[in-house]
């Protein structure tokens, strides 16, 4: 969704390429949107890192991460670093990753793409 005054809103993308998720992060960064990890309805947290540069199309950037979901994300000049979070799978207990720090590079032809604009 998109708004420029926050009160009409514009559908962007009818149907995202990911997984319906909780518990991921969605950042700004070099003129991209990056949604990292997550956890599904039935707990099992997610790999995946998506990109966008308009909020209608997404490309998935990475599937190999180790799944985590509840981290915090911070931009980075060629990518995005993901500190902490969970793992889960299923029912299984949850362990928590306090130390752990995952970084995410973004190929160069992603860095190389327009500015992130609300407007159609």
């Amino acid at each position: 969704w998109a708004s420029t005054d926050g009160g009409r809103w514009i559908r962007l993308c009818e149907l995202a390429p990911w997984l319906p998720r909780r518990g991921h992060t969605l950042v700004a960064s070099n003129k991209l949107l990056l949604l990292a990890g997550g956890e599904t309805a039935d707990e099992h947290s997610l790999n995946d890192c998506w990109s966008s540069n308009d909020g209608a199309s997404w490309t998935m950037v990475r599937f190999d991460l180790p799944p985590t979901h509840l981290h915090a994300a911070l931009p980075t000049k060629d990518g995005l670093l993901l500190f902490g979070g969970s793992t889960s799978s299923g029912n299984k207990a949850k362990s928590t990753a306090r130390d752990v720090v995952i970084r995410i590079k973004l190929p160069k032809n992603l860095l190389d793409c327009q500015y992130f604009s609300t407007s159609k």
